[in-house]
């Protein structure tokens, strides 16, 4: 198993062009294009490693994951 740095920048190296995209946003809301980014990683990925890459707390991944209606594969 991954260490949780090794993970976060596995992470970071995976979707950092897409995050590039993003624009720069407080941490209390989520732009379509983060929660785009939740949609298609949330499932497969570790949900510690999305919130460093997002900027968001982990309470908040898990918080739009349920709104959103995602589960982990």
């Amino acid at each position: 198993m991954l260490s949780s740095r090794k993970q976060t920048t596995r992470y970071k190296s995976k979707i950092i062009k897409e995050l590039e995209a993003l624009p720069d946003t407080n941490y209390h809301n989520w732009t379509e294009s983060e929660a785009e980014l939740l949609k298609k990683y949330y499932p497969t990925k570790d949900s510690r490693g999305l919130a460093r890459v997002l900027k968001k707390s982990i309470h908040a991944v898990y918080s739009k994951a349920k709104s959103l209606g995602l589960i982990k594969e």
